[in-house]
């Protein structure tokens, strides 16, 4: 199964609703690119909706935890 973004805010936080499997290949290229976007737009306060998550790799977790704790400012 593919994964497909949507990024809404709710109020102050950032949401990203994340649908699929998050592996290693193109899901974790378009994932990375996702959140880098997200970070270089300033937002600060950003939720992962994963509730709709099939799978998720040590990549896929991997991923999220790199791009968001080594981007801050």
């Amino acid at each position: 199964m593919t994964m497909d973004t949507v990024i809404r805010q709710s109020g102050v936080v950032t949401v990203v609703d994340i649908r699929g499997n998050i592996v290693q290949g193109k899901e974790i290229d378009r994932l990375r690119d996702v959140l880098k976007a997200v970070l270089n737009e300033g937002h600060k306060q950003i939720l992962f909706n994963l509730g709709n998550v099939n799978y998720i790799d040590t990549s896929g977790v991997g991923c999220l935890m790199s791009e968001c704790l080594y981007n801050r400012t």
